[in-house]
């Protein structure tokens, strides 16, 4: 008797399961491309500059600097630099090889900023990143509207760098001492 019952049941789930009527159909398009920029950190303040991951140390603030909501401060600049692999330039099609910072939601807040993750200072300091002009760049932008940096370089050397800073933000009123840490991905594409 389970059974029988048991096989109704999903025959009845299945049958209603089609009555649903479809209101729309989302198609994906993208471009893969050969990989020919190799990506790699550098700036005074990069602990294992060089290499296409690091760490970009802040200074060392006074909390005072950081009292009130919306201020900033210890700003430090790091280089996202682009060098084409083989002796090929890092341009595709007339696109420039770029890089573009993730929003991964355990990284980046809805604000746009770096999240904090050291328990002392999180609820009131984030980080935040900003372009080669100092503006600030919001992290949840899509690659085709995040801001990025413009890039100097040499083209007949196949180089691009990117230019980019980093720097404390109080969200509230109650910054606290305390040490501040937090990460952030990146990938080279191609705009």
């Amino acid at each position: 008797m389970k059974k029988s019952s048991g096989l109704a049941l999903v025959s009845l789930l299945m049958l209603s399961s089609a009555a649903f009527a479809v209101d729309g159909t989302i198609s994906f398009n993208g471009e893969l491309v050969s990989g020919t920029c190799v990506p790699k950190l550098e700036g005074d303040a990069v602990n294992g500059s060089g290499n296409s991951t690091a760490t970009v140390v802040l200074p060392t603030l006074n909390v005072a600097a950081l009292s009130k909501a919306q201020a900033t401060g210890g700003l430090t600049g790091f280089t996202i630099s682009l060098k084409g692999s083989n002796d090929t330039d890092c341009a595709v099609d007339g696109k420039i090889a770029t890089p573009y910072f993730e929003p991964e939601v355990a990284k980046v807040n809805s604000e746009g900023r770096v999240i904090n993750t050291e328990a002392a200072t999180k609820d009131a300091i984030d980080i935040q990143i900003l372009n080669n002009a100092q503006t600030v760049i919001n992290l949840t932008d899509n690659p085709a509207t995040q801001l990025s940096s413009t890039a100097t370089g040499d083209a007949d050397n196949h180089e691009y760098n990117y230019k980019y800073y980093a720097q404390y933000f109080a969200k509230s009123n109650e910054a606290k001492a305390g040490k501040v840490a937090g990460t952030l991905s990146y990938s080279i594409i191609y705009k």
